[in-house]
Parts: structure tokens; sequence; C-alpha cells
């Protein structure tokens, strides 16, 4: 904070207003109960220009077993990842519900963004402590749209999925990749499962 308030400095001595300053703020049980206060320091204070609330990515253990049952020979083997339940348990949903309506109420939308939009704080709740059931519905679109290049030069579909890897650019083009068996053969296997077990808490499908 004592760094961004020099940054604030800098940008009012240099009439630097475009240069932007954005706050991530993912949620756990340690910071639930201090989200509303936290973003009106950065915001009131002038420290941040917006402030994203981040809802954790995370893949519980009976996810990854009943993945690992239906499409480990297809797209890959999976392990948990992420807050398990003793962390997600301690997350008050009442609470943090509230915070993220006054929120809403205090600051424009352009101020506070969510990564993850939930409609009600029944949704919220099903997030959190019922982790095996899906909130949203949708199907994956991320294979169709992006890819991540590791340090090594493999590709793989998105570093919070599964270690499939579809190739390496230090040995094919790019283009050959995305448009190769291995990419073809993922989206296929997706297509038809609309989502994956552990895809019910990832950014790409909530």
């Amino acid at each position: 904070m004592a760094g961004m308030a020099e940054l604030k400095k800098f940008k009012i001595s240099r009439n630097k207003n475009k240069l932007r300053v954005a706050v991530n703020y993912c949620v756990t049980d340690v910071n639930a109960g201090d989200l509303l206060q936290t973003a009106s320091i950065f915001l009131n204070g002038g420290l941040a220009d917006s402030f994203s609330i981040i809802h954790p990515y995370f893949v519980t253990r009976a996810a990854s077993d009943e993945h690992n049952k239906y499409y480990r020979d297809l797209v890959g083997i999976s392990t948990p990842v992420g807050p398990q339940e003793n962390i997600l348990t301690g997350i008050d949903v009442d609470v943090l519900w509230e915070q993220l309506c006054e929120l809403k109420i205090i600051f424009s939308h352009e101020k506070i963004r969510e990564i993850q939009k939930f409609k009600c704080k029944k949704d919220l709740f099903m997030y959190y402590h019922r982790p095996e059931f899906s909130v949203s519905g949708r199907g994956c679109r991320i294979p169709w749209q992006r890819s991540m290049i590791m340090s090594n030069g493999d590709v793989v579909i998105y570093n919070r999925c599964i270690p499939y890897i579809a190739g390496n650019i230090k040995r094919d083009s790019f283009l050959n990749i995305w448009n190769g068996k291995a990419y073809r053969s993922f989206r296929q296997s997706l297509r038809q499962a609309k989502a994956f077990p552990i895809c019910s808490r990832c950014c790409g499908v909530v």
C-alpha cells in the first residue's frame, strides 16, 4: 500500500492520468469478512482505479475422483487443486453476500468488477459449500478461444485444466498444434461432456 501511495503521488505530479491501477482480490476464509473494508481503503483512498473480486478456482477430491473415473483415458488425470473443504466451509456466505451487495451500491460497476457473477445468495452458497454441483450450466469454450504456452514450449489448453499437452512450439508451428489431432480430440471430448467434473469452479464456466 505504501508503494501504491507513491504511485499515486507520481501520477499526480506527472499528470499521468492514463496510468491505471487495478487490484485483484481473491476471496479466502481469511479475508472474506474484510472485503468491503479493503475495497473501500483502495478505492476511496484513490490508491486504485478498480477493484476486482475473484472467487477461488478449486477442484475438490470428489470432483477429481469423478473426472478420473470417466475421463482420465480421454483427456488426462486430474488432481485436487486449490482450497479444499476445511477452507471453503470457513467462508461465511451470508457476510460475503452482504458485502458484495453493499459494494455495488457504494461504487460504480467501473470501480467494482466481479470475475464470477452470482445472481443470488443461493448460487454463492452452492459455489462454496456444495462444490459437487454446477452453478452456471454453461459449457466451456476455452479450447476454441485460447491456448497457453509453457516456458518449455509445451502448448496446453489452459493452465487450470488437467495437464493435457497438445504439442510443443519448438517442434511444430502453433497453427499446426491448434488444428492438430490432440487439440481436436480434446475439443470433441469436451463438446460431448459440455464440461468435465473438474470444470465446475473454473472462470471458463462460472
